[in-house]
């Protein structure tokens, strides 16, 4: 078993068998990761060492964006409607 590539976000083992290859990225579940599946204690202190300290996942960082509260078309056609019925009927359209 060896690793392929080594950057600062990632790496990828090699392996003697299935799977032959595999990625693990350079965050807390990656690192996890790496250590469930990689036996050769040498290889995870050589990438840990190259790696630095821990990176956040990358979840952690994604912001949550607020709920779109804007009107729907839907909404904008049935305002639309009313105010068309209020117009022409003098009342809601039933």
């Amino acid at each position: 078993m060896q690793y392929k590539y080594l950057t600062h976000n990632s790496v990828t083992i090699i392996f003697d068998g299935p799977p032959y290859t595999r990625g693990y990225a350079n965050t807390v579940s990656g690192r996890a990761q790496l250590e469930a599946d990689v036996e050769d204690f040498g290889l995870i202190d050589d990438i840990y060492t190259y790696w630095g300290d821990v990176q956040p996942d990358p979840v952690d960082d994604i912001p949550v964006p607020e709920p779109d509260t804007r009107p729907t078309i839907e909404d904008r056609m049935a305002d639309m409607e009313e105010a068309l019925a209020t117009l022409m009927y003098g009342g809601e359209v039933v």
